[in-house]
């Protein structure tokens, strides 16, 4: 639960859709995994391995769901670290 997962996503940084790459300075991270996973699990079916396939798999579903999820961003210098929670933490 403590360890900052970085789920590959287009950018999403202040709901700006400018940049269209999966990267890792434009992906979203999320420092509880386990929280997402069961907020994900309230509209699909799947396990563990199945979600974590989802987040790393560029959709439009994915992109809904990540748009789903509340957004924290922090820079770091003139870098932007995208954060997302579950929507009702």
């Amino acid at each position: 639960m403590g360890a900052w997962v970085v789920l590959c996503a287009e950018a999403r940084i202040g709901k700006l859709r400018g940049m269209e790459r999966n990267t890792p300075l434009t992906a979203p991270q999320t420092a509880d995994a386990a929280a997402l996973y069961e907020y994900w699990r309230r509209a699909h079916a799947g396990n563990r391995a199945e979600f974590f396939a989802f987040m790393t798999t560029p959709t439009s579903r994915r992109d809904a769901f990540v748009a789903s999820c509340r957004e924290v961003v922090e820079f770091v210098g003139q870098v932007a670290s995208l954060t997302i929670i579950p929507a009702e933490k």
